[in-house]
């Protein structure tokens, strides 16, 4: 709120099932909610995987209302046949930045996310950090700096929807 950001979470659905309040404060305080399966597979069968999807749609739904239709795949993984029937049941598929990957979820200090961030980004870039898998606080820690130091060269921060409008507003028809 202070450096007035927006966020994507893209949510494990047992998390949400855990931590209602803090799903229904994401919405409420404006970020977007978007599908992370419900638990966080690292290899499933596509039939698996629409039941993963469908489970932390339903959980994010009864929380809040609200239906997803942004998805992102465990660890950016993926098959032609997972993403057609992703796609086919109305979800978009959205990965991150591949040299803004925080990897943060090992704790690697404050400074080398701060660094890692602050070197490569771009207009239009999608930052990769993680709040769940363990102790946050180095993000915490890491977003106090980097947020500002963004927002000082004229970054704004959006979710992933805000950012896919304004691209489609600027391409040529």
């Amino acid at each position: 709120a202070q450096y007035n950001a927006k966020g994507t979470f893209f949510v494990v659905g047992e998390h949400a099932d855990k931590n209602p309040e803090l799903i229904l404060r994401m919405y409420e305080e404006g970020h977007e909610l978007a599908n992370h399966t419900y638990t966080h597979p690292f290899k499933v069968t596509v039939p698996q995987l629409m039941e993963e999807i469908k489970q932390t749609n339903d959980t994010i739904y009864s929380i809040t209302g609200f239906a997803p239709t942004l998805f992102r795949p465990v660890e950016g993984q993926y098959t032609d046949a997972m993403i057609e029937a992703i796609t086919k049941e109305g979800y978009m598929v959205v990965m991150w930045s591949w040299h803004q990957d925080t990897e943060d979820w090992k704790d690697p200090g404050v400074k080398k996310i701060v660094d890692k961030v602050l070197k490569g980004t771009k207009q239009g870039d999608v930052v990769l950090f993680h709040d769940g898998g363990g102790n946050r606080q180095q993000t915490v820690d890491a977003l106090a700096k980097i947020l500002p130091a963004l927002q000082k060269e004229g970054y704004k921060f959006v979710t992933i929807s805000e950012l896919l409008e304004v691209k489609a507003r600027n391409q040529k028809p």
